[in-house]
């Protein structure tokens, strides 16, 4: 029996990676696909500086390169969700973790604790 509950604990360990590992690869790929976009119009406006100048495009530049920073900041507010959530469930599954072993290795189970409180009759 104790060998059971050690395997599945060993399997709960996984489920956050998991769960969480679809979302930051997909942010991981957003973010890098970002970072491309800012780097590419920061080059053309090095390369371009002077036709920017020439036509007085400063503030369409600008604006420009606002709109992808706010994208970038949405996506790596993303990652931060993602990485809190993996905490959370980290948290969630250590708590359950040492509680559950807690009660295996005292030997004392829910319905033992149900009986202890009143809420069922033997």
């Amino acid at each position: 029996m104790t060998a059971a509950l050690f395997t599945l604990i060993a399997l709960i360990q996984l489920i956050p990676p998991i769960i969480v590992r679809r979302f930051l690869e997909q942010n991981c790929e957003d973010t890098q696909n970002i970072e491309t976009e800012i780097t590419n119009v920061i080059l053309e406006a090095y390369h371009g500086f002077a036709v920017l100048k020439l036509y007085k495009l400063k503030d369409w530049y600008l604006k420009r390169l606002s709109g992808l920073n706010k994208k970038y900041l949405k996506i790596g507010n993303g990652g931060i969700y993602a990485n809190t959530a993996e905490d959370t469930l980290n948290q969630f599954v250590s708590t359950l973790l040492k509680y559950g072993t807690y009660a295996e290795d005292t030997g004392f189970s829910v319905t033992e604790a149900e009986q202890l409180a009143g809420l069922q009759t033997v």
